[in-house]
């Protein structure tokens, strides 16, 4: 199997996730919506700890009971490419500064938190290594509880700007003055 995707989307009875629920799944390229619309409380530390080939938690978490996310939750997971929609809707309350540490590849973080409204701060380094990210559309969008300023890590540069400085394309005036 490379895939769970949907596996669990949508059993709102399911509460707990087993901690070797994917022990030995090294093939894995996908948990897009897994546990979609579950009422998970707690997410093991190890949950994808063998899952090394993963390139998508798209929409993983979705509208769960999720209240907190373990230290270095996706620290074996160096292949991921998005995490759009991955905590979207949940109850989180913080976020591990080294949640993304491990993940180099990324380039999508597209919502991955919008509607947390139990979000109160960004941890400053959390994008740190991800230099690869050229979408933070929404990313906290709809969290009004957070305070503080936003994440600009170690290069000083704000994330939202960091993706854009991909992109940078001679404006009008400068084809202009050439």
């Amino acid at each position: 199997m490379t895939t769970f995707k949907e596996c669990f989307w949508g059993c709102s009875s399911l509460s707990t996730i087993p901690e070797n629920m994917f022990a030995n799944c090294v093939n894995v390229d996908s948990f897009s919506y897994t546990f979609a619309n579950c009422n998970i409380y707690n997410l093991p530390t190890n949950l994808f700890a063998d899952c090394i080939n993963v390139t998508s938690f798209d929409t993983t978490f979705w509208d769960c009971q999720t209240p907190s996310i373990p230290s270095g939750f996706f620290s074996n997971n160096i292949k991921v490419t998005t995490f759009e929609n991955t905590f979207y809707q949940t109850s989180v309350k913080s976020i591990p500064e080294d949640l993304f540490a491990n993940c180099p590849e990324v380039t999508n973080f597209r919502q991955t938190f919008s509607s947390c409204s139990g979000l109160t701060s960004i941890p400053n380094n959390l994008f740190d290594n991800n230099t690869k990210v050229t979408n933070f559309n929404g990313t906290f969008s709809r969290c009004y509880n957070i305070t503080g300023t936003t994440p600009n890590g170690t290069s000083n540069i704000e994330v939202w700007e960091r993706a854009c400085l991909l992109y940078t394309s001679p404006s009008p005036r400068d084809a202009h003055e050439s």
